[in-house]
């Protein structure tokens, strides 16, 4: 990473993140001067990353828990229970901000490349392995890649 990155503000305090590097090489994590709230140890692109989405993620979670709560009216009328009106969970889905829903699918986007990125990997894996007999099963792999993909990773 060349220079020094652009650090968000605190999305708790507001006030002026620093990098810090660790004693690995290419790990930091990012510290809030004031505060003190901090990102987890990782690759410094990834600290600087999750420190700067981490206030995107909390929309995200907004989002995801007012769908959630749409569904509630639903449920009820689908078990016969009329005191709600139909129109509830449109109407709900209607007043969740509008950035709170583009920061869930910004969230479900950065998980889906983290996903396909690591598939990536899987695959490069397997070339250079050809040899291996555990890496020659090509429905393994695929079965792999797509649990990545699918979020599966049991």
């Amino acid at each position: 990473m060349m220079g020094s990155p652009e650090l968000l503000p605190c999305p708790f305090c507001g006030h002026e993140a620093k990098l810090f590097n660790t004693e690995m090489p290419n790990c930091a994590f990012v510290q809030c001067q004031k505060c003190k709230a901090s990102s987890d140890d990782r690759h410094i692109e990834r600290a600087v990353s999750a420190w700067n989405t981490r206030a995107d993620h909390a929309l995200s979670l907004v989002a995801e828990a007012v769908e959630r709560a749409s569904l509630v009216p639903m449920e009820r009328l689908a078990r016969g229970d009329s005191t709600m009106p139909g129109n509830i969970g449109a109407a709900i889905q209607h007043l969740t901000p509008s950035d709170a829903l583009a920061a869930r699918e910004a969230d479900r986007k950065r998980v889906r490349d983290e996903a396909l990125r690591e598939a990536a990997a899987i695959a490069k894996r397997y070339d250079e392995a050809s040899g291996c007999m555990d890496c020659t099963d090509t429905a393994n792999i695929h079965r792999e890649i797509l649990a990545l993909i699918e979020g599966d990773q049991t």
